[in-house]
C-alpha cells in the first residue's frame, strides 16, 4: 500500500487509536496526521475532521497540514461549503503558514461552481 495507513484498514486504525487512548498512552501526532490523511483518500472525510476536531483530546493540536488535508478532500468529494469551513479556521492554527495556492484556486473554483460566489471571492483574495 502506497499510503502509510492503508485505506482499506482504517477501522483497525481507528480501533488502535482507540486502545492507545483507553491504556492511557500518548498519541503521536504523526500517526494521527497519517490518519486524516488515510480517511481524506479514502473519501472519508468526514470522519478525518472528526479526528481533527478530537486532536485537543489526544494531546495533539491540529496544523495547516491537517486542515490543508481536510480541505482538499471535500473540495474533491464536492463539499465546498465544508471546505469553506474549514478554511475559516486557518488563521487559527500556531503554524497558519500562508495556504497553498493550488489549494485555494481548487476550493475557489468549487465555491464558483456551487454559486457561492461571496465565499469564492473571500478566497481568492488569500492567493
Amino acid at each position: 500500500c502506497a499510503l502509510p495507513i492503508c485505506v482499506d484498514n482504517l477501522d483497525y486504525a481507528f480501533l488502535a487509536l482507540q486502545e492507545i487512548n483507553k491504556r492511557g498512552y500518548q498519541h503521536d501526532p504523526v500517526t494521527l496526521k497519517r490518519l486524516v490523511n488515510a480517511c481524506v483518500a479514502a473519501g472519508e472525510v468526514d470522519r478525518a475532521y472528526q479526528l481533527v476536531d478530537s486532536f485537543i483530546n489526544f494531546g495533539c493540536l491540529a496544523d495547516s497540514e491537517c486542515l490543508a488535508s481536510l480541505i482538499t478532500g471535500y473540495v474533491k468529494v464536492g463539499q465546498p461549503l465544508k471546505a469553506y469551513d474549514v478554511f475559516a479556521s486557518w488563521d487559527n492554527v500556531d503554524d497558519a503558514a500562508k495556504p497553498d495556492g493550488a489549494m485555494l484556486k481548487s476550493l475557489a473554483d468549487c465555491l464558483k461552481g456551487a454559486g457561492m460566489t461571496k465565499e469564492a471571492a473571500e478566497v481568492s483574495a488569500r492567493m
